[in-house]
């Protein structure tokens, strides 16, 4: 039986918006944040990054790119309980004889760890600075589903949840060594591990954050999809950008294909 000429092309026609990067609609009770993620002062980072949070119910898909850390691992947190904002330089405080803000110097401005960002498995604060639970590298792709417990909602809501992503390297060794002592967090890590690098507070999407550059796509000299992705989604094991990546590439073959199907057939209409 064939199918009606406009069905086919209407088809081909969401396929192609799809491709396109076009906005689609955000299904029903589903809230959009974002973050961008600025260096904390005093701690000699010249990093960047932007991190996504979608929320249904007390479902959180969180995806969060960084460019220009050190090279090693990451803790990931989302704070409460604080004043909403990212420490500014008068929070600094001498550590080993040096001028920078510990990630509990920091901690009044942007308050307590509620949810530890792993790549997998536990996501409380008892898993804060479990080095081996997150992502590693300069340039940080993380993407994962987690539950959200109701403070952190409610936080969310109200535009006091930040977001920080930790690990310095204050005199540009290239490690976490003991240039400002042992950690005061976790007195197995090195202050450099624990300190705060980059820094954002969660705004409503579409809602002026209180940052000065705010990247669109990515990180500072980023583009979209530069990066390996680290976390999974805890329900399936996928990741979420890998699923986004194969809906839009699907989406553009199909359009393709239906493209060139009636193309061929016009043709043959023409020779006839």
């Amino acid at each position: 039986m064939k199918r009606p000429l406009y069905a086919v092309m209407a088809f081909a026609t969401m396929a192609s918006t799809a491709a396109s990067g076009a906005a689609i609609a955000q299904p029903s009770g589903v809230q959009r944040y974002q973050a961008v993620l600025d260096p904390v002062p005093t701690n000699r980072v010249n990093g960047s990054g932007l991190a996504n949070l979608q929320l249904s119910g007390a479902q959180a898909q969180i995806s969060i790119q960084t460019a220009g850390l050190v090279n090693s691992w990451h803790a990931l947190h989302i704070h409460i309980h604080g004043q909403g904002k990212c420490p500014d330089a008068s929070m600094a405080k001498q550590h080993n004889h040096r001028t920078a803000i510990s990630a509990t110097d920091g901690a009044p401005a942007y308050g307590e760890i509620m949810t530890s960002l792993t790549v997998s498995g536990d996501t409380s604060p008892s898993r804060a600075f479990t080095s081996n639970r997150f992502p590693s590298g300069s340039n940080l792709a993380y993407g994962r589903t987690v539950a959200l417990d109701s403070d952190t909602v409610e936080q969310l809501k109200s535009g006091q949840a930040v977001l920080v992503v930790h690990g310095i390297d204050y005199d540009g060794h290239g490690r976490y060594d003991d240039a400002l002592g042992a950690s005061e967090d976790d007195t197995t890590q090195t202050q450099n591990a624990t300190a705060p690098a980059l820094c954002g507070t969660f705004t409503a999407f579409g809602a002026s954050a209180p940052h000065s550059a705010a990247p669109s796509t990515g990180p500072t000299g980023s583009a979209p999809g530069a990066y390996a992705q680290q976390g999974t989604d805890t329900a399936t094991g996928t990741s979420t950008v890998d699923i986004v990546a194969l809906s839009v590439a699907s989406a553009a073959f199909v359009g393709a294909l239906v493209a060139a199907f009636y193309s061929r057939a016009a043709l043959k209409r023409l020779e006839r």
